[in-house]
């Protein structure tokens, strides 16, 4: 499951930011007519509490994304971008001697695969790990590009 966009960890900094002033805030004893209603101060604690119970107990997708397993390249074959990108890729996979399986694949044998990865544009380059998880290869269309990805991974 994706986290909503505004749970970045950008976002969530600045809240926990929020939180200790709003703790030094209260220590002080500042803004003491504020603290007469502890109704709200109470919420927004409960609030904060489960904001840092997220960060704690919920990992980015990056970080659980384990080892590779498969690399596919799904490719049109009248797709300009395609024709572009499929030597790079083929110089890639000549020349990768990682245990990740590489794999390509035509849009029309690609059969249900571009609806289980909700595959949109091509030229795409799907990573899976060994758990299933999926992971869009964004970087850039060259075999170095490819290659610098799969050394930045430990593959």
């Amino acid at each position: 499951m994706n986290s909503p966009k505004f749970m970045n960890s950008s976002f969530l900094m600045k809240l926990f930011a929020l939180l200790v002033v709003a703790i030094i805030v209260n220590c002080l004893g500042i803004f003491k007519k504020w603290q007469k209603s502890k109704l709200w101060v109470k919420i927004f604690y409960v609030f904060v509490l489960a904001i840092i119970f997220y960060i704690i107990y919920s990992p980015s997708k990056k970080e659980n994304f384990g080892n590779p397993s498969s690399c596919t390249y799904y490719y049109m074959t009248n797709c300009g971008h395609c024709k572009r990108f499929t030597p790079e890729w083929d110089q890639f996979v000549a020349s990768y001697n990682g245990p990740v399986r590489m794999r390509k694949v035509e849009m029309n044998q690609a059969g249900s695969d571009l609806e289980k990865y909700n595959i949109k544009g091509f030229p795409t380059v799907l990573i899976i790990d060994e758990q299933g998880e999926t992971k869009e290869y964004d970087g850039s269309r060259t075999s170095d590009g490819l290659n610098n990805f799969f050394l930045s991974m430990g593959n």
